[in-house]
């Protein structure tokens, strides 16, 4: 990204002018920071700026983060709770079998098999919104993007996305949204 220092400073008042915008939202707030902390970030080896700006504009936008919007944007928020109790035998014997054969533990718990994938695949093409909309993690000092995988560092992932590609082609009938493969297994083809 070659931007000047001027062009940064107009990216920067339209950021602010979001900020304070009537059509801006609460549940948009989020959003908005990751988008600025992702550019403030990807303009920090920019040689056409001066870093001083990048770095003053990096701790103010964390401190109106912290200080003001983190709580306005929490209390928005409805909280989800749940409880699980897991007896201590099924702990024990879990264990035990993590010891003896990890292996077989792992296949039990993964959906390995194409049953397993194609209701993994259902659930996600029976609710397609979920997937369309970035996930934004928010912590009090700055919300994020929940990161992808990137795949073309990873063997296995190519191999899963590609058998994801044959189970769409061959059950492509049960299928209502044509989702993309990275939808459907959380990774990013890059």
């Amino acid at each position: 990204m070659d931007l000047n220092d001027e062009q940064f400073i107009n990216t920067k008042n339209k950021f602010y002018d979001l900020l304070i915008s009537e059509n801006s939202k609460v549940e948009q707030l989020s959003a908005i920071f990751a988008d600025y902390g992702e550019f403030l970030n990807n303009c920090v080896n920019n040689k056409h700026i001066d870093k001083r700006i990048i770095e003053k504009e990096i701790i103010r936008v964390q401190k109106i983060w912290e200080d003001k919007i983190y709580d306005l944007v929490m209390n928005q928020m409805t909280p989800v709770k749940s409880e699980m109790k897991v007896d201590n035998k099924l702990v024990f014997r879990l264990n035990k079998e993590v010891l003896k054969n990890p292996i077989a533990l792992t296949q039990e718990f993964l959906p390995l098999n194409e049953l397993n994938i194609v209701k993994i695949m259902e659930t996600t093409d029976q609710n397609p919104l979920q997937w369309l909309f970035p996930n934004v993690l928010i912590n009090n000092i700055f919300p994020q993007y929940k990161e992808k995988i990137i795949t073309h560092r990873h063997t296995v992932d190519k191999l899963i996305i590609s058998y994801v590609n044959e189970l769409k082609e061959k059950y492509k009938g049960l299928f209502i949204n044509n989702l993309e493969v990275n939808k459907h297994t959380n990774l990013s083809v890059g």
